[in-house]
């Protein structure tokens, strides 16, 4: 019995024993916790007060500035020096105090007090004006302190710095911009452009793309209304080609279909001798040419009396009137080359051929007058080959022509037979034929054109059986005096 008493009491002892240790533990780890927390509730309070006193910074910061500002707006001349102190103070802000700048929202204070003063100060802005002068502001001097502002708007943190910038903008500037550009005369492009090209890097894209479609294009678009081809004496490319560069392709097509269309409607009563409307619609070449309208326009409106007018074309060397020939090599930089070789081929070259041939084969009283007569023929050739732009002697129909042409004079010199050339003209002749109906073809000449050359396709139809009929009379020796569409 003494012994199990022992025992008991001896488990009762451990017991206590490991329950007070126990004990001692938790309240160890009690103490930890606490000391824990009193070390964290320190540092928070050292934070706060850090905090505080950072904002304590800040508010002094800003203050200084609005006092500076409004100090200096006061006595400077340059109307943006209030801007501008306001600017640096908050930069140096965002720079040295990022994230209480960002905590507690001060890109809204400088909002604010930006606002305030860039509406003062761009009462004396000067959009269009290039040179700084006394109490003026130019677009070059406020982009760089737009820049500023955006970089202090926009370091406010995500979600609201973007639109703050803009709002800086709308309240600021954008109304001072469509002012300037909505009572510009259109015509007087050279200050827009400029305002333009200097603001952009001030703007989000947004912005800047509002400005073109809602205040530029229509703009543009209602003066090309009122726009009268014959009446206008200033071409409409000098006031148009200049935004090219600017406005997108989606706001220049519009415009490049009512440019068309109404120099479509002047070309009705244009006369093919008339240089107006090259000096119209060769500027518009190379834009045409990659929208893909060129060719059709030129189909429907300039080849038709270009190709009336080339019939009409006279080659007499004794009354030279080439003034016809120019009016069609004029269009050579416009016209695709298979049209104009097609007209040169067709209506210009037989007849320059054919009085070649008369004049070398006209008799001479003597040697003497036919040395002198030699010489007056080279001397028409070097004439009429003068008249041709560098880039039309390398086509292949004006460079076998001529070439021919020369083969004609030196056999005259020589006393030989002119046939066997006019037989290897009157076949290259049809090659060639062959050959610019088939580029015609792959141009895409259509209806358009072809409607209208109705009136002159029966009378080249009957030539060309004509000629094919003395080509075979040619083949076994042309008689004397033979014409140059006989022989062909």
């Amino acid at each position: 019995e003494l012994r199990w008493n022992m025992d008991a009491l001896v488990e009762h002892t451990e017991s206590e024993v490991r329950k007070i240790i126990t004990a001692k533990k938790t309240a160890e780890k009690t103490v930890d916790k606490l000391e824990d927390q009193r070390e964290k509730l320190a540092q928070r309070v050292e934070k706060q007060k850090s905090e505080a006193a950072n904002l304590e910074s800040l508010l002094d910061v800003i203050k200084k500035a609005r006092e500076d500002s409004e100090e200096t707006a006061s006595v400077s001349t340059w109307p943006l020096s209030a801007a501008q102190i306001l600017v640096d103070a908050f930069s140096s802000l965002c720079e040295k105090h990022e994230l209480e700048y960002k905590l507690h929202g001060v890109a809204r204070v400088a909002y604010a007090l930006g606002a305030e003063a860039l509406k003062k100060a761009l009462k004396r802005w000067k959009p269009f004006q290039a040179r700084s002068s006394p109490n003026t502001i130019t677009t070059a001097e406020l982009v760089p302190l737009l820049r500023q502002w955006r970089r202090v708007l926009e370091g406010g943190g995500a979600g609201h710095s973007a639109k703050l910038y803009q709002e800086l903008l709308e309240d600021c500037v954008m109304s001072s911009i469509q002012i300037a550009l909505s009572t510009t005369p259109v015509r007087q492009f050279e200050g827009p452009i400029s305002l333009l090209d200097n603001i952009r890097p001030a703007l989000p894209r947004s912005m800047y793309v509002f400005v073109l479609t809602e205040v530029v294009s229509p703009r543009l678009k209602s003066e090309l209304s009122q726009w009268q081809p014959t009446k206008d004496p200033l071409p409409v490319h000098k006031w148009v080609h200049p935004w090219l560069d600017i406005l997108p392709p989606h706001l220049l097509e519009p415009m490049f279909t009512t440019v068309r269309s109404k120099l479509g409607q002047a070309l009705r009563q244009w006369k093919a001798k008339d240089k107006s409307a090259l000096i119209l619609i060769k500027p518009w070449t190379n834009l045409w040419k990659q929208t893909g309208d060129l060719w059709e326009f030129l189909a429907r409106f300039i080849l038709p009396k270009l190709r009336a007018l080339a019939t009409k074309i006279s080659v007499n060397p004794k009354k030279e009137d080439p003034s016809l020939f120019l009016a069609i090599v004029a269009w050579n930089d416009v016209l695709p080359n298979h049209a104009l070789d097609s007209m040169l081929l067709n209506d210009f070259f037989p007849k320059w051929i054919l009085a070649l041939k008369s004049w070398l084969e006209a008799p001479a009283e003597n040697d003497q007058k036919k040395k002198e007569k030699f010489k007056e023929v080279a001397k028409w050739y070097k004439g009429w080959k003068g008249l041709f732009p560098p880039a039309l002697l390398k086509h292949r129909v004006v460079k076998t022509h001529l070439k021919r042409g020369l083969e004609l004079m030196g056999a005259a010199v020589s006393g030989k037979s002119l046939d066997p050339i006019l037989k290897t003209l009157a076949g290259e002749f049809q090659q060639q034929k062959a050959a610019l109906r088939e580029q015609a073809a792959l141009a895409g000449e259509g209806s358009a054109a072809a409607a209208s050359a109705a009136a002159i396709s029966s009378r080249r139809k009957a030539e060309a059986k004509q000629l094919r009929a003395a080509a075979a009379r040619a083949a076994g020796g042309a008689a004397p005096g033979t014409s140059f569409k006989e022989a062909l």
